[in-house]
């Protein structure tokens, strides 16, 4: 494949590596892209981590196996929906053990 350039704004907050057929820019792939990205937005650390980007792959896998989710149409729709499903065993909630 050959490489081709791609223009960026200076301040580009994403890192563009083109793709024959992407649409849109991929995410950063090594450690080090990532906590480049998480130095240079403090504030949105959470977003530039592997759990967090492991979770979009994962994501993106399923939809394109043809797997969505559920569209609640309601408010109440969605609250009633999570009050029939059991409760997660969350360690920091006193009130799911």
């Amino acid at each position: 494949m050959a490489t081709e350039s791609v223009p960026q704004p200076d301040d580009a907050d994403v890192i563009v590596r083109p793709i024959a057929g992407a649409t849109t820019p991929l995410p950063p792939r090594t450690d080090d892209e990532l906590a480049a990205m998480r130095a240079a937005h403090p504030d949105q650390a959470w977003f530039w981590t592997r759990e967090w980007y492991d979770g979009e792959r994962e994501v993106d896998e399923r939809w394109a196996a043809g797997e969505r989710g559920t569209i609640f149409y309601s408010t109440e729709e969605f609250f009633a929906f999570l009050d029939s499903r059991p409760a997660a065993d969350d360690p920091n909630d006193a009130d799911s053990h």
